[in-house]
């Protein structure tokens, strides 16, 4: 699952079969899998908040064969779509605590009932609700604002809100009725997901996206997980080459507690020395604001042969403000690159490895803060005034590419020209 115009992946698509209640939602690397299909011919379909919806009819599915269907799609700009009046039914209220749960939000996961289809179909995920709370705590209204598809979950989502208690909002120490979105959980547990998968697939375990403002680190960088990188003899006999992607669960103290192959290159032991290597150098933990959080994340590891890694080079050097301090958490990459983004770490420091020759683009930028425009962005999804929809659509669309990385707060762009083999210095100053 990719953007046709950048190539890079997808995550949190809706993918499901029209008319058999089969969905599933794309992983953080744009894969995704939809079981226990029956043989036929089936649409397939794919829905993504802000992406042009897209089609595919008459996919064959053969018994005990796994039918791979790869998807492009294109962004879809605001004005070229009608919105819907539902857009506007959810007016901001002001409060000073939110409306809770009695018993926590652990009561309302206590409420859900698993949809036995969505069990079958092994859908996990998180379906978002809009919920409408009285000045009593009484749940008067819901409407999904993010959905699982036609699998059930979401009419259980709502019907768990309906079932809880609820405390209401409380604005300037009274009771106010409310607008609140709801997130509610849907993940199996690790029985319901052997039942579920096939015996040749024990390890297949949804990865739950967790959101975190600095994503985990390995210490010592990307190069040091090239030093323990042992290219297995069989794959290197077979002239396999390529990129096998690691999801790996990494913990609060840095330790990788789970791995699992997203992208494989086959029965070469590529899988298994690219996990490895994971295992055995030391991370810093994701955090969100400054407390580590458990959390997935994906890893490539490139497994080039010799002859032509020695062609691959390059790109180290430090990131500057314009007084000559080294700026950290500054993204820098090649234009174009799917996955080989780095992060300069505490003195500026940055290293990308493995770029072919040739002309190059060098992008580093600062990105803008997620938590603050992801607040905005919720704020403006809510907006209930019809006289200031242009403007409310234009600022909607900005936020969005500074929440996907197409806008920088700083940033700079350099053109670089690299050749065979070669290790070049370029170091940036951010003004």
């Amino acid at each position: 699952m990719t953007d046709k115009e950048t190539g890079e992946a997808i995550a949190g698509a809706r993918i499901f079969l029209p008319g058999i209640n089969l969905a599933t939602t794309s992983s953080p690397v744009g894969e995704y899998l939809i079981k226990n299909i029956p043989p036929g011919n089936y649409n397939v379909k794919i829905n993504m908040s802000g992406y042009n919806s897209v089609i595919i009819e008459a996919v064959k599915v053969i018994e005990k064969l796994t039918t791979i269907v790869n998807f492009d799609i294109e962004i879809l700009h605001m004005e070229e779509r009608d919105i819907p009046q539902s857009y506007y039914k959810t007016p901001l209220t002001p409060y000073d605590s939110p409306p809770e749960p009695i018993g926590g939000f652990s009561e309302l996961q206590r409420n859900i009932a698993y949809p036995e289809i969505a069990l079958r179909a092994g859908v996990e995920g998180t379906v978002e609700v809009d919920v409408l709370v009285d000045k009593d705590g009484t749940v008067l209204k819901t409407q999904i604002a993010r959905s699982l598809g036609n699998n059930g979950c979401d009419e259980a989502a709502m019907a768990a809100i309906k079932k809880t208690k609820w405390k209401p909002a409380i604005h300037e120490d009274k009771p106010v009725k409310v607008w609140i979105s709801i997130p509610v959980i849907f993940r199996l547990s690790e029985g319901e997901n052997e039942k579920i998968n096939r015996p040749s697939d024990p390890q297949s375990q949804t990865p739950m996206f967790v959101p975190y403002d600095q994503a985990p680190e390995p210490v010592g960088g990307q190069a040091e997980m090239q030093k323990y990188l042992h290219y297995p003899e069989i794959a290197k006999r077979a002239g396999v080459q390529g990129t096998v992607i690691i999801q790996c669960l990494i913990d609060t103290f840095g330790i990788v507690v789970k791995t699992k192959v997203a992208k494989s290159l086959g029965p070469y032991g590529c899988d298994e020395a690219a996990a490895n290597a994971i295992k055995s150098i030391s991370w810093k933990p994701a955090k969100q604001g400054n407390k580590p959080v458990k959390v997935w994340v994906s890893i490539p590891t490139i497994f080039k042969l010799k002859e032509q890694s020695e062609s691959l080079g390059k790109i180290t050097g430090i990131v500057t403000d314009k007084d000559g301090k080294p700026v950290k958490k500054a993204m820098v990459f090649i234009e174009g690159a799917k996955y080989n983004k780095q992060w300069t770490d505490e003195k500026g420091n940055y290293s990308i490895l493995n770029i072919k020759p040739g002309d190059k683009k060098l992008i580093c930028g600062i990105p803008f803060d997620e938590k603050k425009y992801t607040e905005e962005f919720n704020r403006l999804m809510k907006t209930n005034d019809p006289e200031k929809q242009d403007e409310t659509e234009q600022k909607i669309i900005e936020i969005r590419k500074k929440l996907r990385g197409e806008e920088f707060e700083k940033k700079v762009v350099i053109n670089i020209s690299l050749k065979a083999g070669e290790e070049l210095v370029v170091n940036l100053e951010l003004n």
